[in-house]
């Protein structure tokens, strides 16, 4: 009686664990982080289950960190479990670990590998809607909806209109039709700038004459935001919550190092990091910070 007790036993752990997505584990332990695979993004709900109400999207390749798994389940055909990730601004915002549900099916342990081959139009505007992007004082914001806005900071010139992505024979471009209007004047216009990717956080756009070129990188590289993010949240605009969303992919590390080389890591004090650390990022170049990092997510 006693080994049929321990073979139904052995049967039930054997079935607990089948129920548990391997690829979320390592070594035995749940994985800290993972990253959105679904060029069309990530739906983030309240509860584990696809009736529950929708509270945010990821984009693609944008990393998340693991709190927990929740149930197994079969969605779109594929075989995985939920998976309680956290939501920084939320935690922030709140001053404690705040989380939300997303199908793991569409989550990954690494990013897949940055490329464009075989883009279309719509993985164009996936990749520009990502976050805001920036050169010197000038930002360049692509919505998902196809609204475009444009501005010089710290000043009132700047520009809104749309924007539509092309993608023909390999060459990308936008059209953009755009109103520019300031106290004295007013011009609408419509023009086409070409695009070139040069890496997953650095984009070339051309002028339509030819004879400009904006080298562009995530706003958060902007000394406007950075300072910004020591009171994150407490202010923020809807632009400037769209610019922090670059903190959240592969290459955040090796942003923040160019990031502190350019403001001095003395400008940061120790609320700055706090947050940082609230939000789930790991800066795995800096020992005293992950020091501080491991002791507050070891609980």
């Amino acid at each position: 009686m006693k080994k049929i007790f321990l073979f139904f036993m052995a049967a039930i752990c054997i079935g607990t664990l089948s129920a548990q997505d391997a690829r979320f584990f390592k070594d035995g332990n749940l994985i800290s982080s993972a990253y959105v695979n679904s060029p069309e993004g990530l739906r983030i709900r309240s509860d584990s289950t696809l009736s529950a109400k929708k509270i945010g999207l990821l984009t693609d390749r944008q990393k998340v960190k693991i709190l927990n798994l929740g149930d197994e389940a079969t969605i779109d055909g594929i075989k995985s479990n939920w998976v309680k990730i956290l939501l920084p601004y939320e935690s922030v915002k709140n001053e404690f670990y705040v989380g939300g549900w997303v199908f793991g099916g569409y989550l990954t342990p690494e990013p897949k590998k940055f490329s464009t081959a075989g883009w279309t139009s719509e993985d164009l505007r996936n990749f520009l809607s990502r976050f805001t992007w920036c050169e010197n004082r000038i930002i360049f914001d692509f919505q998902k909806d196809g609204s475009y806005f444009e501005g010089r900071l710290e000043s009132g010139w700047g520009g809104a209109g749309t924007y539509t992505p092309i993608v023909e024979k390999g060459d990308m471009k936008a059209r953009l039709k755009v109103s520019y209007g300031d106290e004295t004047y007013e011009e609408s216009r419509a023009f086409t700038v070409g695009i070139d990717i040069v890496d997953e956080w650095h984009i070339i756009l051309t002028a339509a004459d030819g004879n400009k070129k904006f080298n562009l990188s995530p706003a958060f590289m902007n000394s406007y935001y950075c300072d910004g993010m020591v009171n994150f949240l407490s202010n923020s605009s809807s632009d400037e919550l769209h610019a922090y969303n670059a903190l959240f992919y592969s290459f955040s590390e090796e942003m923040f190092k160019e990031v502190i080389r350019i403001k001095k890591d003395e400008d940061y004090d120790f609320d700055y990091y706090q947050k940082l650390i609230l939000m789930g990022i790991e800066l795995n170049y800096n020992q005293e910070y992950m020091e501080k990092f491991s002791a507050a997510w070891d609980r």
